[in-house]
């Protein structure tokens, strides 16, 4: 038996070959070679720093990439695998194109990618990454009034002309201003790019990361939630390549998440879709604990 486990983990890909097999995916998929120039494996997974992807074949290309070697090739992500393909592949795509091309370098790693799949609540109508797109496809963000800043008071924008650009009526518990955000793939930033009709920010046409976000958002809920599922389960295992053993988990955590599905399942009332919610809370709970992840 020990022989056969000391057989599977020299088999098993170190943390460097994957990531070696993801930037060679990435090309054979179509992604531009002359991205991942220079980029080589760290001595953390975490800090293996992602290619700068700025268009929406190059965003699908690290998709694909990253579904073929994370997911796939991947036996603890099995149980996660979405069989929605468009659906994971634009969120993927969306996201790694927001990282690379609006956030600096430093977060242009694989625990940058999973800050902002967190930030993708499907239960919401409005997630905080839907938020953050918003920011590129308007030219605006949006603060809780309370916690405006003293010397941003006066960038604040008035009802009117936040109507106009947003295209809603603006939350009166809500201050509306000029995001500061910048594109790093030609240096311009939404809020000063205007369009047609006095708008302000990228259409989907003119920018891969509000493209790939609205097809993603044209996907229905079961979908939208497989492919945030899917994608959690594979960056948190590409961040901490180990996992623990069953029995090493406490009994608690589990006997947690039996009675979350439980509850769930049974309750049909009108918070059938919160205990749902948190049921799936208890599932990532306990595969975390599982791959060795946050208690």
């Amino acid at each position: 038996m020990n022989d056969m486990n000391k057989s599977a983990k020299r088999d098993a890909p170190s943390d460097g070959e994957s990531y070696m097999a993801l930037m060679d995916m990435f090309v054979e998929n179509g992604g531009n070679p002359e991205l991942i120039e220079g980029l080589t494996p760290a001595a953390q997974p975490a800090k293996n720093r992602l290619p700068h992807v700025s268009t929406e074949s190059d965003a699908l290309a690290f998709a694909r990439a990253f579904r073929t070697v994370y997911v796939f090739g991947n036996p603890e992500c099995e149980r996660f695998v979405s069989r929605y393909r468009q659906a994971a592949e634009c969120l993927i795509g969306g996201v790694v194109v927001t990282l690379t091309d609006y956030f600096p370098e430093s977060d242009w790693i694989f625990e940058g990618l999973h800050v902002l799949v967190g930030m993708e609540e499907v239960w919401r109508r409005t997630s905080s990454l839907g938020l953050l797109i918003r920011q590129i496809s308007t030219g605006v963000k949006c603060v809780p009034r309370e916690h405006v800043k003293q010397n941003d008071a006066d960038r604040t924008l008035d009802e009117k002309t936040a109507e106009r650009l947003l295209g809603f009526k603006p939350l009166p518990w809500m201050a509306y201003m000029y995001s500061d955000l910048r594109r790093k793939s030609d240096g311009v930033e939404p809020a000063q790019h205007e369009r047609l009709g006095g708008l302000r920010g990228f259409a989907a046409e003119e920018d891969a990361a509000v493209a790939l976000y609205g097809r993603f958002l044209a996907e229905g809920r079961e979908e939208r939630f497989a492919a945030v599922e899917e994608l959690d389960a594979a960056l948190s295992f590409a961040i901490t390549p180990q996992r623990r053993r069953a029995y090493d988990v406490p009994y608690s955590l589990l006997d947690a998440l039996v009675a979350s599905g439980c509850r769930a399942e049974l309750n049909g009332d009108s918070a059938g879709e919160l205990h749902f919610v948190e049921s799936q809370r208890e599932v990532k709970r306990c595969m975390d604990s599982l791959r060795g992840g946050p208690h």
